[in-house]
Parts: C-alpha cells; sequence; structure tokens
C-alpha cells in the first residue's frame, strides 16, 4: 500500500482581537492554520468586516 503524501490533520482556529492583524495571522497561516472561525456571538459588524478583510488579505 504506498502512502500519499496528504496532510489529513487540519488546524482550526478561532479569530479574535488578540489575532485580529495581519503579522499575527500570516504567523498563524505558517504554523499550520488551514481555517479562520470567527466567533460572531458577541461581535460587531465593523470588527467582522475587518477581520474577514485580514484573512482575505493573508490568503493571497
Amino acid at each position: 500500500m504506498e502512502m500519499q503524501n496528504v496532510k489529513k490533520t487540519k488546524i482550526i482556529c478561532s479569530i479574535g482581537p488578540a489575532s485580529d492583524s495581519v503579522e499575527i495571522m500570516s504567523e498563524m497561516v505558517k504554523k499550520g492554520m488551514d481555517c479562520a472561525r470567527i466567533n460572531l456571538s458577541h461581535a460587531v459588524h465593523e470588527d467582522t468586516l475587518k477581520t474577514i478583510d485580514v484573512i482575505r488579505e493573508v490568503r493571497r
């Protein structure tokens, strides 16, 4: 049986005020983050839009 060179473990990170910058989020991606989770239960709309913009910038 041949082993595939595929990463199966996914790392999902909850994004909040402490990780809401391009520099920090870029570092999280370098360390293995596969998916960003935004908790909307206590979020302010404007802050959520900023977080989405940061995620999109890091994705490029």
